[in-house]
């Protein structure tokens, strides 16, 4: 549980500091709606904690008081509502939809192309601090005309995890990333062979055996979705898909290193990680905390590599949260929006005081300094921000440096534009007929799937 006597005072003395970084942008657009009579600015933002985590609860209201403390002129109403695909149109139809709303990357495609989102571009280029975030995170929330229609609040690509106590008992050295996927079925061989533990594991249900296996396909050399001119596409039976599930056949079936279970879920595959019984498997860079927090894994015995390329690999897919405005949200409250996401989520990488007070609340809740995932600023100001918080870093970053150094050379690839969530779902049920049947038709399955995948895509155009 989060503890806050250390953070509020740290959030407050850091407040007039960071009241003099930041700049508003944008001119007015008249509207003024949300704005009262003595000229207060009025939002809503998503995020509040509920009443089941008290203390993380009063750590985003006490930051609430502090940042309204250094902007007189705003008032933040905070509140529980997260994200929700079936209710998210009706709520910005009846004007319940908050100004500031964290979304998946992934659905920010579909809300581009519904106009359901605020274009923040002069905003965002208006200002230092966001135009120091990674060209590859900020892509994220760029659509397809080049606009940015959101601030990433957080990102991470998918790697290959590895226990590093199950490589170093199998002979191998956990500091040597395995850059191909035949590097990584011929480690999983070695460990299987020489321990008996399950070299590699991938999910086949609820939609992660799809997610992962998308962003291995990439590693493959393609995507399971095609864009053609202003039309897009399932690509389920291409030949980077039907590659990489021919791969995950030879692991279960010639190379014996996936176990028996047909039907493995995340939860059972990150069990049994976390058990010692498991040595690689394909997760988020951010699986770094809920492993070593949540399920007791010891950091030293967790490394992350880059997700393995083939010679033609295009990159490896992402994920995080994107904080869109509501578009029809006054100049006025964009301005005001941007200026709390800097105080929420940004201020630690430009302002010492706030980089120590954040590393060292952290360090004092038993987790992990600094997070492990995607850069989120780039590479000069993620370093400075490094050494601001060394003295309470708590992570092994080299057995995770090959991981954190391809964020500037390995391309994150968007999720599908459209049905992403039907695709892994049907990905799911060929993963699932792959580690079921030795006879699996490949092609078959997957032509299967294609068809029923297209008519997903094209229902989603309209």
């Amino acid at each position: 549980m989060r503890k806050m006597n250390g953070r509020k005072g740290a959030v407050v003395a850091s407040t007039a500091a960071l009241a003099l970084v930041l700049t508003a942008c944008g001119g007015s657009s008249g509207e003024g709606d949300e704005e009262d009579a003595g000229g207060t600015v009025q939002i809503t933002v998503s995020g509040l904690p509920d009443n089941t985590k008290p203390e993380e609860r009063q750590a985003f209201l006490d930051d609430v008081a502090a940042f309204e403390d250094a902007n007189p002129g705003i008032d933040v109403e905070p509140t529980e509502l997260l994200w929700d695909q079936q209710t998210f149109s009706a709520q910005l139809a009846g004007g319940t939809l908050p100004t500031l709303m964290a979304v998946p990357f992934t659905e920010l495609p579909g809300l581009i192309n519904r106009q359901q989102v605020k274009d923040v571009t002069e905003w965002v280029q208006g200002n230092d601090l966001f135009g120091d975030v990674s060209e590859s995170v900020l892509q994220t929330a760029t659509g397809p005309d080049g606009n940015i229609y959101g601030i990433p609040l957080s990102a991470y690509s998918i790697g290959l995890i590895i226990h590093r106590d199950i490589f170093e008992e199998a002979g191998l050295d956990p500091d040597q990333p395995l850059e191909s996927w035949d590097d990584v079925a011929e480690a999983a061989r070695t460990i299987t062979g020489a321990t008996g533990k399950q070299g590699f594991a991938l999910p086949a249900t609820e939609t992660y055996g799809g997610w992962l296996l998308s962003a291995a396909v990439n590693g493959f050399g393609g995507d399971i979705q095609r864009i053609d001119g202003d039309e897009v596409h399932a690509n389920l039976d291409s030949e980077a898909v039907q590659q990489a599930m021919e791969w995950v056949h030879e692991m279960r079936w010639e190379h014996q290193v996936m176990g028996t279970n047909a039907l493995p879920s995340q939860n059972d595959i990150n069990n049994a990680f976390a058990a010692g019984d498991v040595a690689m498997l394909i997760n988020g860079g951010d699986a770094y905390q809920p492993f070593t927090v949540q399920l007791g894994v010891a950091p030293e015995s967790f490394g992350t590599f880059p997700m393995p390329q083939d010679s033609d690999g295009l990159g490896t897919s992402g994920g995080g949260r994107i904080g869109i405005v509501r578009p029809d949200a006054t100049d006025e409250q964009v301005d005001a929006v941007l200026k709390w996401v800097e105080f929420r989520d940004y201020q630690r990488y430009s302002n010492e005081e706030a980089a120590v007070a954040w590393a060292e609340a952290r360090a004092a809740d038993g987790l992990p300094v600094p997070e492990v995932g995607f850069p989120m600023v780039g590479q000069a100001t993620w370093e400075q921000f490094l050494e601001w918080v060394e003295p309470y870093s708590n992570v092994p970053l080299e057995n995770v440096q090959s991981y954190l150094d391809s964020a500037s050379t390995l391309q994150i690839v968007p999720e599908p534009t459209y049905a992403g969530h039907d695709m892994y779902a049907l990905l799911d049920t060929v993963i699932q007929a792959v580690l079921s049947r030795e006879d699996a038709d490949i092609p078959a399955l997957l032509a299967t799937a294609q068809e029923q995948a297209e008519a997903a895509v094209q229902a989603a155009q309209g």
